[in-house]
């Protein structure tokens, strides 16, 4: 999933206009600001904190932490998307999350 996200910044460098259009301190319509950014940073952090973290909290911990970070995400996704190809990449981050949920409601408590 954050490896979607990160390929997703990256194809929307290509895009024509779009370094003029942040270089002039706007991304979409909106004004890029410093509590922008630090939400932009907190989005991605969080999957980074996941991977960190999944291996070290207990059992139960784990599936809810996992659950309701991916919760999160997917609103991040849906309220994210601003072209179509956003819609691509939506689809394939909140399928990564639903697969994540998944797996952690199927795991087994280890021995």
């Amino acid at each position: 999933m954050l490896l979607n996200t990160l390929f997703q910044e990256m194809h929307e460098i290509v895009e024509p206009g779009f370094i003029e259009e942040v270089s002039g301190g706007t991304l979409n319509g909106t004004e890029i600001t410093d509590g922008l950014l630090v939400g932009a940073g907190l989005v991605l952090a969080i999957p980074l904190a996941m991977v960190v973290l999944s291996r070290v909290l207990p059992f139960s911990a784990n599936r809810w932490a996992n659950t309701v970070t991916a919760a999160t995400m997917v609103i991040a996704s849906v309220t994210t998307i601003g072209d179509p190809d956003d819609v691509l990449f939506a689809i394939a981050k909140i399928t990564g999350l639903v697969a994540i949920v998944a797996i952690v409601w199927r795991m087994r408590r280890a021995r």
